[in-house]
């Protein structure tokens, strides 16, 4: 797998460097598609990840990541999967993984959200129970709703800093062409 991008701040970038990562210290950006480590697996995902932390007026740090996963779930996505209801996307990421999964796995999922249990909640635990270590999410327009094309990692023992890059701080004003969104937009962040 080649190299892939986890955004975050200086202080927990130290952390990670001097202990490696820890699913259960996340406090960030996701969570969408339920517990774990995720990371960006192009560096335009990372871009973005990175002008969003400029934008909530956050110094960043990305860490260079080597992964070993050895039977991810893969989930191609995009926006014209999800629902649109007026003003607003509708729709359920564990209803999109199990159903692309198998009718099992999604009337599981169904069985334990009637029975109360919250949606994000039940993405991991279940993709284990089938044998997975993790969720490749294939997101290659970048919808924001999505987050673009990520790795969730459910073992952090399987992701190996490769690289640091220097500890950044939100700039004043960031403006980057983001050329792959169709169409082309600019992503202009301020403080």
């Amino acid at each position: 797998m080649p190299t892939l991008f986890h955004v975050t701040t200086p202080t927990r970038a130290r952390a990670i460097l001097r202990h490696g990562f820890d699913d259960r210290r996340r406090n960030g950006l996701g969570g969408l598609w339920g517990d774990g480590v995720y990371l960006a697996r192009d560096r335009d995902t990372a871009l973005i990840y990175e002008d969003f932390a400029a934008y909530c007026r956050k110094d960043w740090q990305t860490l260079e990541c080597e992964l070993t996963l050895t039977n991810p779930f893969r989930l191609s996505v995009s926006p014209a999967q999800l629902r649109l209801d007026g003003r607003r996307y509708v729709w359920d990421a564990g209803e999109l993984v199990f159903a692309a999964h198998s009718p099992a796995a999604l009337a599981a999922y169904h069985t334990q959200l009637r029975a109360g249990a919250p949606a994000c909640s039940l993405i991991r635990p279940l993709l284990e129970t089938y044998g997975h270590d993790g969720l490749l999410i294939d997101d290659p327009a970048f919808h924001t709703a999505l987050g673009g094309n990520q790795a969730i990692v459910y073992d952090p023992a399987l992701i190996t800093v490769s690289g640091s890059g220097e500890p950044q701080s939100a700039p004043e004003i960031t403006l980057r062409m983001v050329e792959r969104l169709s169409p082309p937009s600019c992503v202009l962040l301020s403080r």
